[in-house]
């Protein structure tokens, strides 16, 4: 179920600057035929029904439900034409966070002392109204306790569940913690002073440091959970190898920007920390570049293993000796990813940009056999390759491999030099059938990345085939969940590195898996630079989590795309720059 939140208006969103004094003074003329100053009224926390009642007694005047109906249409006469003219005040950084919080998944409603008209006419001059499912005004109830239990109501008629009340008076308080809600109140107004609302479970002075307002919201409202599976982490651009489709462009040298030791430790904290038990926590690839130049590799997995992150690597072989692969096991380290693009060294050593690169990657194999450090191989799949794709998965097989995965060219970073490699839909969609057949015999598990139509040839398979098996029954030759569809939680949509021997974690990695585009959905990329990304192809900047103090959920959250991306039966990056 969604949280809702909260929020006041006058003092708390925007202020009206006076506007509403002479309308209301007008109105209640006309209403109850006797003059007020309205310059001597205290609006502040007070509710406008309670307010003409109050000023009725004082004059010895009734207020009967045809007044306060009367006095409702004269104040909304009066101040719509006031409010076209003179601007609203709205406080700085309340649309961002309120757009924030509603991307975030939150639904927004309204807990005012104005009636319901003027309270919309204010939100509609302000430019707010959008942003607002619900509320509950004043002339629902004269109490503000009351004002906000109905907003309570209308938000469970909604399927959401009142979580927090946000306001910048005393009565606010109030009324949020009559309705066993926590508050946090604003003094952005400065009507009053901070001690005045020492009640209240937080104070907020702005809203223009957005991560700060989030957090501080998030403190009092648990944090919807974060959808992140798998996090893809460049350590490092910097990389021994020239390969043709690096979606980086990454070279030999050191890169500028690169989180520093404490930054990333950080980083694992906070990604901890976004999974209490039970919850199952993400599997983290360390990737590059090549993340063995890294000199904290160690420390780093150490780290990320304390906290209970399952973690594995994705080298490109050239510094995965025998020791230093030891090092990385007994750090924690679970399984690794060899990219091998061609089943002989003359097509693997011409992909990759450099001679010997082949047998780099044959010997990182034998490395990891001798430390007994499971293994998955990665292969790019071209036109050049297309036929390659039984000779790749008995590769594989021959070394030991726990599964093979295909990754289709994404023409991003240098790989835009050689986009005509990437395959016709024709060959891609042979490809696939060629790859379901592969499947079918059941040597070797295989996972396909970056061509979710995979789950399309899947399918009209299954459609043809005379009896379909359950997940539990597996495959008619013994492989569980290669006719079924069961998507195996796995990195999708991402450069090549996928989770090494499934996942270590318990997921059931180590079958066969195919799914769809996994950016944003499940899978998150995190770049050398700390800025976060749908997925490593998809290098649409999410957010910098050095603005968050290297706090990657609270930089997840605050990302109006990453919360907006589902995943799909497309290649979002390939999508992305076929548009470009």
């Amino acid at each position: 179920m969604q949280h809702a939140i909260l929020f006041d208006i006058d003092g708390t969103l925007l202020h009206a600057k006076g506007l509403g004094r002479p309308a209301f003074a007008e109105a209640f003329q006309i209403a109850y035929g006797a003059p007020i100053d309205a310059d001597r009224i205290s609006f502040i926390g007070a509710t406008d029904t309670a307010i003409i009642r109050a000023l009725a007694a004082e004059q010895g005047l009734p207020s009967t439900p045809a007044q306060e109906e009367r006095f409702a249409i004269e104040l909304t006469k009066r101040l719509e034409p006031r409010l076209a003219q003179g601007p609203i005040h709205v406080y700085p950084g309340v649309r961002p966070l309120l757009q924030a919080l509603r991307d975030q998944g939150f639904r927004l409603g309204i807990v005012t002392g104005n009636l319901r008209p003027t309270a919309w006419a204010k939100l509609i001059h302000a430019g707010l109204a959008d942003l607002f499912d619900f509320g509950a005004y004043a002339n629902d109830a004269p109490d503000r306790d009351a004002i906000a239990a109905i907003a309570c109501r209308r938000a469970n008629a909604l399927g959401a569940t009142p979580a927090l009340l946000i306001g910048d008076t005393p009565r606010d308080i109030q009324a949020a913690h009559a309705n066993r809600l926590p508050c946090l109140a604003v003094t952005v107004a400065g009507w009053l002073p901070p001690q005045d609302l020492t009640a209240a479970e937080a104070t907020l002075a702005t809203y223009t440091d957005l991560p700060a307002a989030l957090r501080a919201i998030h403190a009092l409202i648990p944090p919807p959970p974060l959808p992140i599976r798998v996090l893809a982490w460049e350590l490092t651009r910097r990389c021994p190898m020239a390969c043709k489709h690096c979606r980086g462009a990454a070279r030999d040298t050191a890169p500028a920007g690169e989180l520093t030791t404490p930054e990333a430790l950080r980083v694992i904290d906070s990604l901890a920390d976004a999974y209490p038990p039970p919850r199952r926590k993400p599997l983290l690839i360390l990737t590059g570049g090549e993340p063995m130049y890294r000199h904290d590799l160690e420390t780093l997995v150490r780290h990320a293993t304390a906290r209970g992150i399952p973690t594995v690597l994705a080298p490109c072989g050239r510094f995965a000796t025998p020791d230093r692969l030891r090092a990385l096991k007994d750090a924690g380290i679970r399984g690794l990813s060899i990219s091998i693009d061609g089943p002989d060294a003359p097509t693997h050593d011409a992909f990759r940009g450099i001679p010997g690169a082949f047998q780099i990657a044959l010997d990182a194999l034998d490395a990891a056999r001798q430390v007994g450090l499971p293994f998955q191989i990665n292969h790019t799949v071209t036109r050049a390759t297309l036929h390659t794709l039984r000779q790749m998965r008995d590769l594989a097989k021959a070394q030991g491999a726990t599964r093979i995965d295909y990754f289709f060219l994404v023409p991003v970073g240098r790989a835009t030099a050689i986009a005509d490699q990437c395959p016709t839909d024709e060959q891609t969609l042979a490809a696939l059938d060629q790859i379901l057949d592969l499947d079918a015999e059941s040597t070797l598990p295989i996972h396909v990345t970056c061509e979710p139509r995979i789950l399309e040839r899947l399918q009209a398979r299954r459609q043809n085939t005379t009896a379909l098996f359950s997940s539990n029954e597996g495959h008619p030759s013994g492989h569980p969940a290669a006719s079924t569809g069961k998507a195996a939680p796995v990195c999708a949509g991402t450069c090549p590195h996928a989770h090494p021997g499934g996942h270590p974690g318990g997921h059931p990695g180590t079958q066969s898996s195919f799914n769809g585009c996994m950016a944003g959905a499940g899978f998150c990329f995190l770049s050398h630079d700390g800025h976060l990304q749908p997925c490593g192809f998809y290098d649409a900047d999410c957010g910098d989590i050095r603005a968050h103090n290297c706090d990657l959920p609270a930089t997840y959250r605050a990302s109006t795309l990453l919360n907006a991306l589902h995943g799909g039966p497309i290649c979002l990056a390939r999508a992305r720059y076929q548009k470009s």
